[in-house]
Parts: C-alpha cells; structure tokens; sequence
C-alpha cells in the first residue's frame, strides 16, 4: 500500500512542564550548560567575533579603527525521532493516558543521552546521520584555522591513576588562560565515571574538592568552584548513541569518558522544533488492519561549539 504524505496538524507540542520535557531537561547537561538559540530557519549563523579592543585617547586625538576579523559557524537543526506501535489489546483504555505518557517520558530522557552525546563525545565528523554534528570532543581535537586553534590544544588524557589533583587544576586553568573566560559562564560536564574519581581528590590540606550543596531545593555539585553537570552522554563514541557502548582505551575510543570544562556564551543549543508527539488511532488508515495505534515522537534541535579555545576537555582513558 502507498504511502501518503499528509500534513501532520496533529502533533502536539509538549508543555514546558510536562513529563517529557522535564525528563528531558533534567537528563540533558547541554541543554544546561550551552547558550540557547530560538532557530527561525533550519540552518542558523553564528558569528564568532573577536573582542574588539579599545584605545587610551587623549584630548582631540584620532579614534583608532579595529582591524580585527568577524567569522561565522553554522548550525543545523536535526530530527530525532521514533514511532511506536500498541496493540489495541494489550492497552486497556484507562491506563492508555499513562502508557503514553511513560513511553513519552522515556523517549525523552533517551532523546536527551543522544543529544548530549552527539553535542559532547563523537569524535567524527558531522554527516547529517550518524553524528548530527560537531561535538566538542571533535572541536578540540581538531584544527580550526578561523580561530587559530591548534588541533588537542585544549585536550588532555590520561589512564585513572594519572587523575590527580594536579591534572584537574591544569584542566581548569586552560579555560582561565583563555581570553574568552568568565567564571560566571563556565561549568563542568562529566560522565559520572568521575563521580568517585572526584571524591577521592583532596587539596594539599587534606580538604575533599568534590562538594555538594541544596540550592533552589536542587542538589547542586561542585569542584573548584565549578558546578558539574552530569551526563552519560559524556563520553567518547564514533556515532551518536543513547548508550555508548565501548570499553574505551586509547585516546579517540568509544567507550573512554569525559569530563569537559565548558564556557555557556561558546557553546551553542539550538532550538528548532519543541519536543512533539501525536497518537494515530489504530481506526483508519494502514493502522486499521493491524488494530494498532501509532505513537510518534520528534524533535529538531541543533549544537555547536563558537570558539574551541573556550573549553577543554579531559578523556579518561581505557575506563
């Protein structure tokens, strides 16, 4: 039987408040800790702009003309998406609603793993398909000639042992040295592989790093300062995944974690189309011969990284 292409006026846009947006959101350390952008095309630019200088002038003096080059990154949107079929008898009409809406919330805190795991870990370049986009992980092991970053600048490695104090410290340090830091924008994201390497990290005066807090009635994390997001996105892969699988090894393999030091004003979430959903009933259609209706979920989302010297990255390798 054709298929026939029909507007779809009947997906609904799921409400900021409910069960998958918030499975959603809370899942998701992108969403968290990037800059969101409202997508009014399918492909958006973004300039990158150097800081304009400015000059000491003194009384009737000349204004100096900035010389400095802008550029731009472009970001676009991608479906992620999914259809479920349900037998009419094996749902009962009165716990249909809650069915839905468990699957719904479900698809969308494995939405937000793949969305962080594309926006965090894959170390590929973008096709469209597979790795719907460029990563961080791709952006700072790669040389970015516009900005004049050099390939792995901004990335270290490192078997457990080697997870010390000290590395976390340089870590840290490589996004304060950059130009383009300000504390107020700049948070952690780690796979939480790190959650017990972190605790067992103390100062030079026995004091542990890893702190923990209630803030807004939310548990909030903190290392130096820093507050972490966490994320089982976060980790090294070839291909966008909900669960990477891989038992990591040198750098580069799929399976290694993560723990990224990320600047929000470089780091880039773009919102395209919200979370939808819609239920096609079991009672028309090509559905009609099975008795089976159709739950589809999409969304359209973009991410990008502005300036790669604005972040950095640990990989921990063979974990």
């Amino acid at each position: 039987m054709a298929r026939n292409d029909i507007d779809a006026t009947g997906w609904l846009v799921e409400d900021k408040d409910s069960t998958v947006v918030k499975a959603y959101t809370h899942t998701s350390a992108w969403e968290k800790v990037a800059r969101s952008i409202t997508m009014t095309a399918n492909v958006v630019e973004i300039p990158r702009i150097e800081d304009m200088d400015v000059d000491v002038i003194p009384k009737g003096g000349a204004y100096g003309e900035e010389t400095s080059d802008a550029d731009v990154i472009s970001i676009r949107a991608r479906k992620f998406g999914k259809a479920l079929r349900i037998a009419e008898e094996d749902v009962e009409d009165k716990k249909l609603a809650d069915y839905l809406a468990l699957k719904k919330a479900s698809a969308g805190s494995s939405f937000a793993k793949k969305f962080d795991n594309a926006a965090i870990g894959v170390n590929a370049a973008e096709n469209g398909t597979t790795v719907p986009f460029t990563s961080l992980y791709k952006a700072l092991t790669t040389k970015d000639d516009a900005t004049g970053y050099a390939a792995n600048a901004n990335h270290r490695a490192a078997l457990v042992a080697a997870f010390t104090y000290d590395a976390l410290n340089d870590l840290i340090s490589i996004a304060e040295d950059s130009d383009y830091y300000d504390e107020s924008q700049v948070s952690i994201v780690a796979h939480p592989t790190f959650r017990r390497l972190l605790r067992g990290l103390k100062d030079t005066q026995g004091r542990p790093l890893f702190l923990n807090d209630v803030v807004g009635g939310r548990s909030v994390n903190t290392v130096l300062g820093l507050p972490i997001e966490w994320s089982n996105g976060a980790k090294v892969s070839a291909t966008a995944q909900t669960k990477v699988a891989g038992a990591g090894g040198v750098k580069g393999t799929t399976g290694n974690p993560l723990l990224a030091v990320v600047n929000k004003a470089a780091a880039i979430v773009g919102n395209r189309k919200p979370f939808e959903s819609v239920v096609i009933p079991g009672r028309d259609g090509t559905s009609a011969l099975t008795d089976e209706d159709i739950l589809k979920v999409r969304a359209r989302k973009a991410a990008g990284v502005t300036m790669p010297q604005a972040h950095a990255v640990f990989e921990l390798l063979g974990a």
